[in-house]
Parts: structure tokens; sequence; C-alpha cells
């Protein structure tokens, strides 16, 4: 049977986005999507990021901006019993933020490219 590897957000509909802030990290999320996007940078800690099909390294410093259903997930080499110095700062925000006549404005031409 597969498990269901869906995140849910919460973002409520008053909001425009969540941010959170994670001291002393795990990284125990499995590999997982959103059906919105969510940028995360994760510092203070090295290990490997899996963005669908790609797995690769990182050191000290990662940022990576997660699209709608793009599988994700960050292992670091801290062991389970040793204290963790790792942070991780999420923002999730939902896919429809910028309406599509905004996106279709010239400043915003290259922040339509990137999110598509």
């Amino acid at each position: 049977m597969q498990r269901d590897i869906r995140h849910y957000l919460q973002i409520p509909e008053s909001d425009f986005y969540i941010i959170q802030n994670h001291y002393h990290a795990r990284f125990d999320y499995i590999l997982h999507y959103h059906s919105d996007y969510e940028l995360n940078l994760v510092f203070n800690t090295s290990g490997s990021r899996i963005i669908n099909d790609s797995v690769e390294d990182f050191a000290e410093y990662d940022l990576v901006l997660a699209g709608p259903f793009v599988m994700h997930s960050w292992k670091d080499k801290t062991r389970k019993y040793e204290p963790s110095e790792a942070r991780v700062v999420t923002l999730q925000f939902p896919r429809n933020f910028l309406s599509r006549e905004t996106l279709q404005r010239e400043p915003f031409q290259s922040i339509h490219q990137m999110l598509k």
C-alpha cells in the first residue's frame, strides 16, 4: 500500500503566506509535496536534498523554491543522538498568490518564468 505523501498546507484564506522558523531542525519529513509553493532556507548543516528525481548534496546553506506538486525532502548528516545546530526557515504561499493579469505585466515576466 502506498502512503499518502502529500503535505497539506493550512494557509488561512485571510493570510498571504505561512512562515515557519525551525531551530535545531531534525529533517524528519518524508519525501512529500504540496499543492502550493514552498521556499526553504536550510543552514548550519550539510547533507542531501531530493527534488523530484534529483538528489544533490548541499553544504552549510541551501535555498530552494519547490513548486506545486514537486516532491522534496532534506536529510542532514547529524546523527539522531547528536544535538542539531541546523535551522530551516520555510515560507509557504498559495500558487495563486499573484493573479494571471499581474504575472503577464512586464515587471513580472521573469517571476512568471521562474514559477512555471
